[in-house]
């Protein structure tokens, strides 16, 4: 008897990590493989209507956020360098996590920037080397176009930088920016 009850309890352990590896593995979804795709569909609508808020102004922006009661986590507007202007916010909805999405862009220029926060911590993202610049701790990826920069934001929400600049021109935005964990 004893032998049996030891081997259904591992028998349920067995069954209960799998169901748990199996179910993060079928979700399939990586940020640093899916933002890129949405950062470059956005440019290449040209106008804003994909934003769910259109305003530059920090107030109605962080009152957008805070309506949204859906979300496992608090989004955070990026202070960036005065050069850059806020041209809205959305949030994108796929069916098994909700991502904020802050888009800027360069006045003097038409180059883009894109802030993304969701929730989650850093280890869940993709393998890369770990990089630091004035103690604040990021990795660095690119895809064919984009660079995007990752970091810790807070114990429960990971920020994501996208643009065409240099991983190391994003990380002085975001390190200059007060807002890593």
């Amino acid at each position: 008897m004893s032998r049996w009850l030891f081997a259904s309890i591992l028998l349920i352990i067995a069954a209960a990590f799998l169901y748990t590896y199996l179910a993060k593995k079928e979700l399939g979804f990586d940020p640093i493989q899916e933002l890129p795709n949405e950062v470059l569909m956005m440019e290449n609508e040209g106008d804003l209507e994909s934003l769910d808020l259109k305003s530059s102004n920090p107030t109605d922006l962080d009152s957008f956020f805070s309506k949204q009661k859906d979300l496992h986590f608090t989004p955070f507007l990026l202070k960036v360098p005065s050069q850059w202007e806020i041209q809205g916010v959305s949030i994108i909805d796929y069916d098994f996590v909700k991502i904020a999405m802050t888009r800027f862009h360069k006045t003097d220029q038409k180059d883009l920037l894109f802030h993304f926060t969701l929730s989650g911590h850093i280890e869940d993202l993709s393998a890369s080397s770990k990089r630091s610049i004035d103690h604040f701790l990021y990795q660095a990826y690119s895809s064919d176009q984009l660079n995007l920069i990752a970091w810790q934001h807070d114990p429960h929400t990971i920020s994501i930088l996208v643009g065409h600049l240099s991983a190391e021109d994003l990380a002085h935005i975001a390190a200059n920016s007060g807002s890593a964990f």
